[in-house]
């Protein structure tokens, strides 16, 4: 119970992201279990650099418009890293949390991957 994945499409970034207030980096997360992931506590480390950007939701996963109440059981949810900068071209180390319950409890599982976030051929916002 509370294994989750990450697809195999590439983490990107969003100049602005609402709810977070910041740039943001998107993930796509799936929930492999037949409960719902109700909180989440994700890490970007910047391996060129050593920074770290963290979000953590006691009480849910963060995305880019909204904070939703969980990812249901099989289900797929884009969630949002608070960065405060471009992350286009830099490698990073993604590490993600996820339990069944809020406040992290119940059954929880932790991932990490290493991704370098590739530039798309057009991104407003940045150079």
């Amino acid at each position: 119970p509370g294994a989750f994945a990450l697809p195999r499409q590439t983490p990107r970034m969003a100049p602005f992201c609402p709810a977070l207030g910041t740039p943001a980096l998107l993930v796509q997360v799936k929930n492999l279990t037949s409960e719902p992931l109700r909180s989440m506590e994700l890490e970007v480390l910047v391996l060129e650099t050593g920074a770290r950007y963290r979000t953590y939701a006691p009480e849910g996963i963060p995305g880019c418009r909204a904070f939703r109440d969980a990812i249901g059981p099989h289900g797929v949810a884009t969630v949002a890293f608070r960065t405060r900068e471009n992350l286009l071209e830099k490698r990073v180390r993604l590490s993600l949390k996820a339990c069944t319950e809020t406040h992290f409890r119940g059954h929880c599982v932790a991932y990490g991957v290493v991704w370098t976030i590739p530039k798309p051929v057009f991104f407003p916002g940045f150079p």
